[in-house]
């Protein structure tokens, strides 16, 4: 009984449900200058992702840079607008001129990563700056790099604004080790961004929990010349990305927890069912916490299972923003950890 109560305790800690991202490439006829200046008809029309996520965190929320991309392809390449907004833009940090330095990372920079096999363990990066500097790495998994390889006909342009910078690249498909363009076809992608202008280091990424150390949190990108609807989406994902994991819409989470099937939950409802789990676990507690003995031990287990449920009174469970839904979830899946965790210690507790 021991064994099966601790195996428990480890199991309800590995089993969190992973938010990914997603971003459909559109096929461009007529695609735009690479002048820095997003200002073509293409660009305008195309979808902006705009959600990014605190960097290097193991529950990132909502990034404090706004920052959004857009992006789109045709038989020559991938085409990349990234718009940088900063309210100290006079102060980004622009030092370094040289192409291949690997300090390229203490600049304001954005890094691009292409994972075209999807596959989560190698990329191609591509590392950018105000100044026009290039730095490009292809990495075979994390521990090991191609010293051989570089990109080379790649090319950015950028430009400044009130409030923001822009960089505007191109990407031929010979850079992206593809010989031809893609046809409804599953990409791994991520941008990171760094920022200095404050003084301070600032950090944001558009796949929560991607970086270069963790290819396989990148997020997802899909080529192909037509619009695909929710249940397209989920198809494509769902054979592909291993689950679980969810995908946040503007009116809801696509779920997936078991390959090949997954259903769309809307907001409000989705939430009443977290606050219900949330519920279940509490009450679960409250049947034990009176049998429990009070010691030293297990002092920050009683202070700390007050302190959540004054936080789960405090969660909005009727938002109906995206933004702030990414903030509440955060909220809501740490509490449900902190609590669950409470249970099983008291439950070995009263072996």
């Amino acid at each position: 009984m021991f064994c099966f109560l601790i195996l428990n305790y480890k199991f309800a800690f590995s089993t969190n449900i992973r938010t990914i991202i997603f971003y459909k490439v559109s096929y461009v006829e007529v695609p735009p200058e690479i002048d820095g200046v997003l200002d073509e008809d293409c660009w305008q029309k195309t979808d902006s992702a705009v959600v990014f996520y605190e960097y290097w965190k193991p529950e990132p929320g909502p990034g404090e840079l706004r920052t959004e991309f857009k992006m789109l392809y045709n038989k020559k390449g991938v085409y990349l607008g990234i718009k940088n907004y900063d309210e100290y833009v006079d102060k980004i940090k622009a030092t370094i001129k040289e192409d291949d330095s690997p300090n390229l990372w203490t600049d304001d920079c954005n890094e691009i990563y292409f994972d075209q096999n999807a596959a989560g363990i190698g990329y191609l990066k591509f590392t950018v700056n105000f100044l026009g500097a290039k730095h490009n790495l292809r990495q075979i998994d994390t521990a090991l790099s191609d010293l051989f390889w570089k990109g080379q006909d790649w090319f950015y342009k950028t430009s400044k604004g009130k409030d923001y910078w822009i960089v505007e690249a191109f990407f031929p498909w010979n850079d992206l080790l593809k010989v031809k363009e893609p046809k409804e076809e599953l990409w791994m992608f991520n941008i990171v961004r760094y920022s200095y202008s404050t003084g301070n280091f600032r950090g944001v990424t558009w796949s929560p929990g991607g970086n270069y150390m963790c290819p396989d949190k990148f997020g997802y990108i899909y080529f192909s010349s037509e619009d695909k609807n929710i249940n397209q989406i989920g198809s494509i994902l769902s054979k592909k990305v291993t689950p679980p994991w969810e995908l946040v819409f503007e009116n809801g989470f696509l779920t997936c927890l078991n390959k090949g099937n997954f259903f769309f939950i809307p907001f409000e409802k989705f939430l009443q069912g977290e606050k219900k789990k949330i519920e279940d676990w509490i009450e679960k507690v409250n049947k034990l916490i009176d049998k429990v003995p009070k010691n030293k031990n297990l002092e920050k287990y009683f202070n700390q299972y007050d302190s959540i449920k004054k936080e789960f009174t405090e969660i909005d469970y009727s938002s109906t923003s995206k933004e702030k839904i990414i903030d509440q979830l955060k909220k809501i899946r740490l509490i449900t950890t902190q609590i669950e965790e409470i249970y099983w210690r008291f439950k070995i507790e009263l072996l």
